[in-house]
């Protein structure tokens, strides 16, 4: 293969969750903290990315990227990749490379959707330092931090005054050209429209990791056509979520 349509990675559970949002699903339910990776939009959703491989051959699978030795970064420019399904922060060295670039939301499957995260600070309780510490956590939280970061393409703002028209002038640059600016055309759209309103976060309840441990292989049956999403996940989310249910 000389040419891949798309790599839409599966090593990481921000990637899948965002198109199990796409497609009307979710990961976890909020209100009882329980996996719902086998409900029909959610298995239909991880089906359809394993098929991007496994179907229509229009994405590289993972021995295959690997064999590559190449990031979707390179792989963009140097046309072997016509589109790479990554974070935000991603935007920070892509935009580094000669190619043109565009950026544009999800595929939409039954609604529009994606995973939407941040990080969080804290100071612990019992700090030696307590005023420095609060004063280390304003500083964190101010716009002058936040604008750094924005500025270089590695992070959304997540302070909606940042959001705003007028807030977009402090740190976006259109990227007309290779080396002419940072956010290319279609950005500004995915920060004051398709994250905020489509966005979905989220939340690991306790006892997760050990939930995740029993997922993440019964995902790998599915990328390499060994099981249906379906047949994986009808399995494997009743022992996760006993998991669960025992950490509360």
């Amino acid at each position: 293969m000389e040419r891949w349509g798309v790599q839409w990675p599966q090593n990481n559970l921000v990637y899948l969750h965002a198109a199990v949002a796409d497609n009307g699903g979710r990961w976890i339910n909020p209100e009882t903290g329980l996996v719902e990776l086998d409900k029909p939009e959610a298995t239909e959703a991880l089906q359809k990315v394993a098929d991007l491989m496994l179907v229509q051959n229009v994405s590289p699978r993972g021995a295959a990227f690997s064999a590559l030795g190449l990031t979707n970064t390179q792989m963009l420019e140097n046309g072997k990749l016509a589109m790479a399904v990554d974070g935000s922060w991603a935007l920070s060295w892509i935009t580094k490379i000669k190619a043109n670039l565009g950026t544009a939301v999800l595929p939409k499957m039954k609604q529009l959707g994606t995973d939407m995260q941040a990080h969080i600070h804290v100071g612990l309780a019992g700090s030696k330092n307590p005023d420095q510490a609060w004063q280390w956590l304003r500083f964190l939280a101010t716009e002058y931090y936040q604008m750094q970061f924005c500025k270089m393409g590695l992070w959304l703002p997540s302070q909606t005054a940042l959001m705003t028209p007028e807030g977009m002038k402090k740190w976006y640059t259109e990227r007309k050209a290779p080396g002419d600016g940072v956010h290319p055309a279609g950005y500004d759209k995915i920060v004051t429209e398709f994250v905020p309103k489509y966005g979905h976060v989220l939340y690991m309840p306790p006892g997760y990791p050990e939930a995740d441990a029993l997922i993440t292989p019964a995902l790998d049956a599915v990328w390499v056509g060994d099981k249906t999403a379906e047949a994986a996940m009808k399995a494997v989310v009743p022992q996760a979520n006993a998991v669960l249910k025992a950490a509360k």
